[in-house]
């Protein structure tokens, strides 16, 4: 489970468990690719920010770019909305204002083994008290899979194909398998 997760890193008093949390709230919310999209481009010098703002009515919504998909420059910014209301530990804007607050702009040197060791320790901690499965079945990449098969359940396919920027069904199909 993403939410608790993300709820036992936040609780960790540790500003490494706090990047983590984050990049992998982050990661849900926007269905990224933790590695390619987030680790290596997110402050990097011309890479990828988070930038909240406000819209004309007056919700607030966080958007990430320029960043790069799959080796090619993605065509604008990739937003979501306030999502306080529904489930706060995987809002985009708490994020961006715990990371302003701590001056974190960047995975601060966060490589994908480091992400991976702490993906695997929480998973190991919430899957233990839950009783729900094994840490090592997880990977940076659930983030995304779990996104689309939840966008999936509640929209359906053309909603997780967008949410993924898949530009065709058969591109998505590995993600649209609920039973796995």
């Amino acid at each position: 489970d993403v939410i608790a997760m993300v709820r036992w890193a936040w609780h960790r008093d540790d500003r490494r468990w706090l990047i983590w949390g984050g990049l992998a709230a982050m990661a849900y919310t926007y269905g990224f690719r933790v590695p390619s999209e987030l680790l290596s481009q997110w402050g990097a010098p011309g890479g990828a920010a988070f930038r909240m703002s406000s819209e004309t009515d007056g919700n607030i919504c966080v958007s990430y770019g320029p960043y790069r998909r799959k080796g090619k420059l993605h065509a604008g910014r990739s937003t979501s909305g306030c999502l306080c209301n529904a489930e706060p530990l995987i809002c985009p804007h708490l994020w961006c204002e715990a990371f302003a607050e701590m001056k974190i702009n960047s995975a601060e040197g966060m490589g994908p083994t480091e992400f991976a060791s702490k993906l695997q320790q929480s998973a190991s901690a919430v899957l233990t008290a839950s009783k729900l499965g094994q840490a090592t079945e997880w990977t940076s990449h659930c983030f995304r899979r779990g996104s689309a098969v939840d966008i999936l359940q509640a929209q359906g396919v053309t909603a997780m194909m967008r949410h993924g920027e898949w530009a065709a069904e058969g591109s998505a199909h590995a993600y649209a398998s609920l039973d796995e």
